[in-house]
């Protein structure tokens, strides 16, 4: 099982089935579907995390169909994110000589230039940002830290580290 099973376990919950959806892993980089055969694509807090964020750009917009549209979502400033930003400070202190690089890339997509650069350089024209401010909401403290811990790749980083210090974490 990958880490984005489980995400699309999620999602598949909290949206109505519908004819023609369908839920799918897929790799973003070489995308399994022809050329201009979808009118939207999005991309949610993933385009960070692709080794060729550059080639992300390319197989969403050959999948698109002309007009089509792409909805990306990128994680800001670290300074603007109070969650993740005490997530990463709590874990570094288990592991002060190893720090795992996730935060770098989940946050690597922060500035609207570059975001804008991969997108002009895959053929998009027309390219809008928009920053949101949203305050996440969770059923209890518990199970936010959950979420925030084991519910992304830090989880991984933890387990390849010390598996024990996930309850502490």
């Amino acid at each position: 099982m990958s880490f984005d099973e489980p995400m699309l376990a999620y999602e598949a919950t909290r949206i109505a089935p519908r004819e023609g959806l369908e839920w799918r892993e897929a790799d973003a980089m070489k995308l399994p579907f022809d050329d201009q055969s979808f009118d939207a694509v999005v991309c949610r807090f993933g385009l960070m995390f692709l080794p060729d964020k550059a080639a992300g750009a390319r197989e969403a917009f050959r999948v698109l169909k002309p007009g089509g549209r792409l909805l990306v979502s990128v994680w800001d400033h670290l300074e603007d994110n109070l969650a993740p930003r005490i997530t990463r400070e709590t874990v570094a202190t288990y592991f002060p000589s190893d720090p795992s690089a996730f935060y770098a890339a989940l946050l690597s997509l922060h500035d609207p230039t570059v975001v804008y650069g991969l997108l002009d350089g895959a053929g998009f024209e027309d390219v809008q940002w928009q920053r949101l401010d949203r305050v996440g909401v969770s059923p209890s403290a518990a199970q936010a830290v959950v979420g925030l811990v084991e519910g992304n790749p830090i989880y991984g980083a933890i387990m390849e580290r010390r598996p024990s210090a996930l309850a502490e974490i």
